[in-house]
């Protein structure tokens, strides 16, 4: 009975949203125009690959626009949901089908509570990250930080969001980028602030960058967006970098101004994960041992160790997964081998190879699990246990070591 009336509830505040404001009066301005045919490097033992699997990687790559939208007077929540009137503001969701969850609750109700926290009308807020960039290390990194790059060069004093609890990669990044005015947006009991002047730039997917997906979120937006023309002049001087490049050299000049010659060989180890596992992981580090490598586990290695030991790293070696990101702080000079599932070529750690000027290569590997097949679902094919060919693995090794 009770889900019967709070579904009547909901179907009556639903129908009166219609008649409220939409988000027409939202605007944004456009500060990266798209940027198309930008060459990726490919890797250096393309030609040994496979045919079938080296087709998969991509020679040119084109970015998407970034734009920042301005909103007003709005609600947030704890998961980073942008929402006004009982209509989610989209572009704040990172999986669009997400809005039915928060649909279903009292969450678009709650932005009529008289105890909501508000913030100083006058005071600009920024929003740059999302429910998933809110505890995973790739998302954050890869995702949000050229985010509030982009808001700490336009808004440097402005009041940003940061999730509760936040992981410590978080707020060691936040100081580093000297971000001093902070609110922390409880995730556990989805707080809900209530923001006057919201600035959110908008989530470009860095492992999509291949593509030109325009109008991605001109379907999802309801309304129609103006360009604010007070803030025209916004200036955005990166030159002709990438934005993940400009987050490195300003994480690296916040951390060090002394670098040393990399000269350490580290294979980064799951076996202490669930998922993506390489199952003949005791053989593999028979062969590295030969050739002086360490096994480094990054779980519980606190930010700045991890971009420490990177920047005297020379040869890396991973299977695919977040613990990949480091590669970022890898310096000039040092390579990179990644292990993939040969049936699942995700490309995010080649691009981000390519765009920091990291030499590449790729070892295909079979899942353990036979009774996967390449047409099954793309999760259980991405979080599938691997075997590595030692014998590739000695090619390759020999290659990057000659």
């Amino acid at each position: 009975m009770k889900k019967v009336v709070r579904q009547i509830v909901f179907n009556f505040f639903t129908h009166i949203a219609q008649l409220l404001p939409s988000w027409d009066e939202a605007q944004y301005v456009q500060v990266f125009l798209p940027r198309l045919s930008l060459p990726v490097t490919l890797p250096v033992n393309y030609k040994m690959l496979p045919d079938s699997f080296a087709k998969k990687f991509v020679s040119i790559k084109s970015i998407r626009n970034r734009r920042i939208f301005l909103l007003s007077n709005v609600c947030v929540n704890g998961d980073a949901v942008v929402f006004k009137n009982l209509r989610i503001f989209n572009p704040s969701l990172t999986w669009l089908l997400d809005s039915y969850k928060y649909k279903k609750g009292k969450l678009l109700l709650k932005q009529w509570k008289s105890n909501s926290k508000t913030v100083q009308k006058t005071q600009i807020v920024a929003l740059a990250y999302d429910a998933w960039s809110a505890e995973n290390y790739y998302h954050w990194m890869i995702e949000s930080l050229p985010r509030l790059l982009i808001v700490k060069t336009q808004f440097p004093d402005c009041l940003l969001l940061v999730p509760k609890p936040a992981p410590e990669f978080i707020t060691t990044t936040i100081k580093l980028l000297g971000f001093l005015n902070i609110y922390e947006l409880s995730r556990k009991e989805l707080e809900i602030l209530k923001v006057a002047n919201l600035v959110l730039p908008e989530l470009v997917y860095y492992e999509e960058e291949e593509k030109i997906v325009e109008g991605l979120y001109k379907q999802q937006i309801s309304g129609r967006l103006q360009v604010k023309q007070s803030l025209s002049e916004m200036t955005f001087d990166f030159g002709q970098e990438e934005l993940i490049v400009s987050v490195k050299k300003m994480l690296l000049e916040s951390i060090t101004n002394k670098l040393v010659l990399p000269s350490k060989k580290i294979f980064i180890s799951r076996s202490r994960q669930k998922i993506r596992r390489l199952l003949n992981e005791n053989d593999v580090e028979a062969i590295l041992d030969k050739h002086q490598f360490e096994t480094v586990f990054f779980e519980g290695l606190p930010f700045l160790k991890q971009v420490d030991l990177m920047l005297n790293t020379s040869i890396f070696i991973s299977i695919h997964g977040s613990n990949m990101v480091n590669i970022l702080f890898l310096q000039a000079g040092s390579k990179v081998i990644e292990l993939m599932n040969k049936d699942y070529l995700n490309d995010a750690y080649y691009l981000l190879a390519s765009s920091i000027g990291v030499p590449y290569y790729s070892i295909p590997c079979t899942m353990a699990d036979k009774t996967i097949k390449p047409n099954d679902d793309t999760v259980k094919i991405n979080d599938a246990d691997l075997l590595v060919d030692l014998q590739e693995l000695e090619q390759v090794l020999n290659l990057a070591l000659a």
